[in-house]
């Protein structure tokens, strides 16, 4: 293999975190985020959320040199007016810190621009004029491709690519997280383009016959703005919740800004059909469309988690409690396919059953 051949589908390591004050640009480009499983040190990588997405540029793929990833991954980083970005690889890694606080459109076309400050890697200056795939710079933040050179000469990384597993991606002593990897697949299934499912409700009390439904979580990104919507159906009768609100641009949208509820109950009959009243908004219903709408970690969410644990792993599937504080998550994960089958939330007077 040649030392400047790209690896088919490419990475940028990330390191740090530039500021954007005293860095010029020589242009503006355009690159896209990655739409394909990406695996870090054996953590699957949530990019719709992340604040600094791995990104594609002309058919590379590129990663975010925040102080977090890079220390993750071995690498050392340091700024200076003088020198500029200074990356060193070494024997120390850290634990995965993400910063997922937006909502990334994955067909979008983002800005990023090709810096023209110094940058040495293991004491190599590179000329970022003359790079075929250069470094560049999105929301503040440094890039570089994720090239044979770099990744494996460099800084001796491992890496394999599949269909199936997209790019897998390892450096010596790395450390993993099973829990980081459990966060991503809730909060990519949350802000992904929607899934079926079918559940039950128990009232917890009771315990008594649960009511059955099937349904779906549908997703869509229209401008600025994101809207999960949920439907409930059962033989008599059809449910519908709505969330939006996220009205601010991609790299801002917070999920829990300007949020409100729109729900409907009506028959499954042309001539059923009425507005939900406020006394059904507490309905078990009502209350698990709530539920599903806000599965998700990201953001402050994350800080309401005070127990996680893994409760069995068998035969390819592994089965996670998550403690907050004010619900219980079950979840069953088909481990091999990387995939959420089977969740069990249980709030302060119902426990709902969904299977995906």
């Amino acid at each position: 293999m040649k030392t400047q051949r790209p690896i088919s589908i490419i990475l940028t390591l990330c390191v740090f975190l530039i500021p954007m004050t005293g860095v010029s640009a020589v242009s503006q480009e355009k690159a896209t985020i990655v739409d394909f499983k990406v695996t870090l040190n054996g953590i699957l990588i949530n990019n719709i959320n992340s604040d600094y997405p791995l990104l594609m540029y002309k058919g590379i793929t590129y990663f975010p040199l925040t102080w977090d990833y890079s220390r993750f991954l071995g690498i050392e980083t340091n700024w200076s007016q003088a020198s500029g970005l200074v990356i060193t690889k070494t024997d120390r890694t850290c634990g995965y810190k993400p910063s997922e606080n937006v909502i990334n459109k994955t067909s979008e076309k983002y800005s990023v621009a090709i810096p023209v400050y110094p940058i040495t890697v293991n004491g190599e200056k590179i000329d970022n004029k003359k790079e075929k795939w250069p470094f560049i710079n999105f929301r503040g933040i440094t890039y570089f491709p994720l090239t044979w050179h770099y990744a494996v000469n460099s800084f001796g990384w491992e890496y394999a690519w599949s269909q199936e597993k997209g790019l897998v991606i390892s450096c010596p002593g790395g450390k993993s997280d099973p829990k980081e990897t459990v966060l991503s697949l809730i909060n990519q299934m949350a802000f992904g383009r929607g899934y079926p499912l079918k559940a039950s409700i128990i009232e917890n009390k009771s315990e008594g016959t649960k009511q059955e439904y099937t349904g779906r979580v549908e997703n869509r990104m229209d401008d600025s703005n994101f809207t999960s919507s949920v439907y409930l159906e059962t033989p008599v009768y059809f449910y519908d919740a709505q969330i939006n609100g996220l009205s601010t641009t991609y790299e801002g949208l917070n999920p829990h800004q300007n949020k409100g509820y729109s729900l409907h109950f009506h028959a499954s009959s042309p001539a059923g059909g009425r507005a939900i009243g406020l006394d059904l908004m507490e309905s078990k219903e009502a209350r698990m469309m709530k539920q599903l709408l806000d599965f998700h970690f990201i953001g402050d969410t994350r800080k309401k988690i005070i127990g996680f644990e893994n409760m069995e792993t068998v035969h390819g599937k592994s089965r996670w409690k998550i403690k907050t504080e004010d619900r219980l998550i079950l979840l069953e994960i088909n481990d091999w396919e990387g995939k959420i089958t089977e969740a069990t939330i249980t709030d302060d007077l119902f426990t709902y059953n969904i299977s995906f």
